[in-house]
């Protein structure tokens, strides 16, 4: 076959082709482009398209009820525009969606779809109002006058046959040229031979059925575009969001002056300005003015945080109060909304064990239905001749399948678009399944059940040393690091140098200023294989080395002076909190306390040996405990695995009502990888709840990950589920959303096979005319659509 791709050559062009495909994840030599592909409806119509695009270097999924389809493919081997071609060839056009996911919806298969349902109405009301005369007045009506107006409901049902129905004709006659037998083949056949036979029936003289072929079509019709809304609103939340974007910004040129420019041409470095009362259209920095932000798009959380200069606001987000000058931090493509909203669509076109289930029943159910009408059809003839006909068609219409294919992709994307809303991101729909069975959870504690960055408490420091120049050290040295302890050094030096300035505080301790930390210069820092960091560092022009080590439940600074013929003793290590953890955002500003302080503020000479103590003070995240308790409560088993010391672990585990034997301290990645590999033999289903570098690897093992929008986004890229409130409470509302879900797929998966069960034989013992069975296998679509709503709220 040889393939048109002149309409889409044009995503040939690299330049053109960066705004809708980007490298996957993971294997950065294939890409990954979303398709809206609106012609969609059944999962005869899944089964088709990936049968056109699939092989070796290109996969497809399509998801029925978003009408969202995932391509992926190796651009060595497929052009893209081959590919979409391949898909418009027979009959599903497909559109690209830009990477930033802000695409309108496309008016016209909608305004089609309405015009056929009114058509198809039109003819059955106009047929009717022939047919019922008929039937009422009988032998009372002349002959000639009968047959005028058999002739009249004919010539309206043409009308209703060629235009209103014509979507049933085409999808049926697609799927005959690719082999397969879809869902509107069984509608259309029935159709057809209800019309046959009544033509042929009308001039033998026997009774016709023209009402119930209209019936059929409109009902139908009627039932589709009620069913199509109700996906659409299944469907809500998952780019509803973007959809709000706005779609230019005010970019400030070199000499001040405004011009407006499309949000998708705005760079790293331009300037904006964000009047009061607008959404951010890109991610940022604020430059110039304060105000309050509604973050709610992003979190969930409704209270306005407050903004100000040098502080970061992301696109999608709300300036409430005054106009702020805002930093282009990230192109419109690359923003953390159009992320997110990446992460939703691949959960939305990704297919669960149920619906995958579904599928392979749905092809052999149609053949089996098919079977069914043709034995009933044949052994109706020997009965009665007259009535086989209407007997098979509407065997062939009432079972028809759709029901049972929409019962799972319906739910569950109600459920994704739900929980988005909320701020609680899923990126693969199986997620649901494997969360509501989920019977162990596995916390981190470090940024996970406690705020993402802990305070720090001075506890003392060696003559020489202090305690300003203590933590100006170790936030230098730890600044490389993505760990919650690195963050709480650097805010606990940023306020010890604050308050030097601050009036009447110049005479604490704390406050004093620190010239040994200012001629300072850290040139190496490495991660000790024990835990901990080692740097070397200048001081003036003399070299010095540097540790910083857990030692019990404080942590150690040490400062050696590189010309030392003799390393001082060294105090007992044990395994660092999680060095090499991360996580971003700042839950709660750490704090300095000086505890039994011994501090001078002599400047230390080159052949001294230096060192200093802290204390980390850590804070339950918020909604940490709760969610434990009800986990609890509801028979899941809670631990934590913790790379911290015993009496960190020991004192939130108290606070956390946990006993000793869920708790797990000094605990290595291997050691949390050994652990859960221990509950799955044990056939135990492992979520895992972590934020860190080394959470990593236990995040991509278990049955169920979790991260937060603080976490490292190594830690993100390998979670199932992102909680973008940083509130673990969100995990109760995505474990109750998924046991509903699943409960919602059980209710409409027993319906339509129930409704089918007692269909078909009511069919065939002659019980269901025609236009009833149209009304029944629309109507039972319908009824799963709508049950499939309630997994939203």
């Amino acid at each position: 076959m040889v393939m048109d791709t002149g309409r889409f050559a044009i995503l040939d062009d690299p330049e053109e082709l960066m705004e809708y495909a980007r490298p996957l994840t993971g294997d950065p030599t294939r890409q990954e482009a979303i398709l809206a592909v609106d012609a969609v409806h059944c999962a005869a119509c899944t089964q088709t398209i990936a049968a056109a695009i699939d092989d070796e270097h290109a996969r497809i999924e399509v998801n029925v009820v978003s009408r969202r389809a995932r391509l992926e493919w190796d651009p060595a081997r497929h052009a893209l525009s081959a590919l979409l071609a391949r898909m418009a060839d027979i009959g599903y056009e497909p559109r690209p969606l830009p990477l930033d996911m802000v695409e309108r919806a496309d008016p016209r298969p909608r305004r089609r779809a309405l015009w056929r349902m009114l058509v198809g109405i039109f003819c059955m009301m106009q047929v009717m109002m022939f047919a019922v005369p008929r039937y009422i007045g009988g032998d009372a009506i002349p002959p000639d006058l009968q047959k005028l107006m058999i002739w009249a409901e004919a010539m309206l049902t043409i009308p209703a046959l060629i235009f209103a129905a014509g979507p049933f004709f085409t999808a049926a006659w697609r799927d005959t040229r690719q082999g397969r037998i879809g869902m509107d083949t069984p509608v259309a056949l029935g159709i057809a031979i209800t019309v046959i036979t009544s033509v042929v029936a009308f001039y033998q003289g026997h009774e016709v059925y023209f009402d119930s072929v209209t019936m059929i079509i409109g009902l139908l019709l009627v039932a589709r575009w009620l069913e199509s809304r109700a996906r659409e609103r299944a469907a809500a939340g998952l780019g509803n969001s973007l959809a709000r974007l706005p779609e230019a910004a005010d970019r400030l040129r070199a000499d001040g002056s405004i011009e407006r420019v499309s949000r998708r041409r705005l760079q790293p470095g331009d300037r904006i300005s964000v009047p009061a009362g607008t959404t951010f259209a890109v991610d940022g920095r604020i430059l110039e003015g304060h105000s309050d932000v509604d973050e709610s798009l992003l979190t969930g959380e409704s209270e306005p945080q407050p903004r100000g200069p040098g502080m970061p606001v992301v696109s999608g987000s709300l300036n409430l109060r005054n106009p702020l000058i805002v930093e282009v931090t990230h192109r419109a493509a690359d923003s953390r909304l159009a992320e997110l909203n990446r992460l939703i669509e691949r959960a939305a076109t990704s297919r669960p064990t149920v619906l995958r289930t579904a599928d392979r029943y749905a092809g052999p159910f149609l053949v089996c239905v098919l079977l069914v009408a043709l034995i009933a059809g044949i052994v109706w003839w020997f009965i009665n001749p007259e009535r086989a006909p209407w007997i098979a068609a509407a065997i062939l219409i009432v079972t028809c399948p759709c029901a049972l294919a929409l019962a799972a992709p319906s739910a569950l994307l109600a459920t994704l678009g739900g929980l988005a809303r909320r701020g609680i991101i899923i990126d693969r729909s199986d997620t649901l399944e494997a969360l509501a069975r989920s019977d162990v959870v596995l916390f981190d504690k470090t940024g996970t059940l406690t705020t993402s960055t802990p305070g720090i408490e001075l506890v003392d420091t060696s003559p020489g040393l202090s305690g300003a120049d203590a933590l100006a050290l170790a936030a230098a040295i730890e600044r490389s690091s993505l760990h919650p302890v690195a963050r709480a050094f650097a805010e606990a030096a940023h306020a010890a140098a604050s308050s030097v300035t601050a009036p009447g505080t110049a005479d604490t301790p704390a406050a004093a200023p620190h010239p040994l930390a200012a001629r300072a210069q850290v040139r190496e820092v490495t991660n000790l294989p024990a835990g901990g960091l080692q740097a070397r560092l200048d001081i003036g022009n003399a070299p010095w080395s540097a540790r910083i080590v857990p030692d019990q439940a404080f942590i150690i600074l040490q400062l050696q002076s590189s010309s030392q013929e003799h390393q001082p003793d060294e105090p007992t290590r044990v395994p660092s909190p999680e060095p090499d953890a991360h996580a971003g955002q700042h839950a709660a500003a750490p704090t300095l306390t000086l505890a039994d302080t011994r501090t001078t503020d002599t400047v230390a000479t080159p052949a001294a040996a230096l060192h200093a103590r802290f204390r980390l003070t850590e804070t339950l995240r918020p909604g940490a405990a709760e969610t434990l308790a009800r986990l609890r409560a509801d028979g899941v088993q809670c631990r934590i695995v913790s790379g911290d010391h015993a009496d960190r672990v020991t004192h939130i585990a108290r606070q956390l009502d946990l006993p000793p034997e869920a708790q797990r301290a000094g605990a290595r990645p291997e050691d949390k990888l050994d652990l859960m590999r221990e509950f799955q033999q044990q056939g135990r289903r492992v979520t895992m709840v972590g934020d860190g570098v080394n959470d990593a690897p236990v995040l991509s093992r278990a049955d169920v990950s979790v991260s937060l929008a603080s976490a490292a986004p190594l830690a993100q890229h390998h979670a199932d589920i992102l909680l973008l409130s940083e509130r673990l409470d969100g995990l109760l509302a995505a474990r109750d959303a998924a046991r509903r879900a699943l409960r919602i797929v059980h209710q409409n998966l027993i319906f339509s096979c129930l409704y089918n069960v007692l269909a078909i034989p009511l069919a065939a013992i002659g019980l269901v005319p025609p236009w009833l069975a149209g009304l029944g296998m629309a109507g039972s679509s319908l009824v799963v659509v709508l049950n499939a709503l309630r997994a939203a709220r």
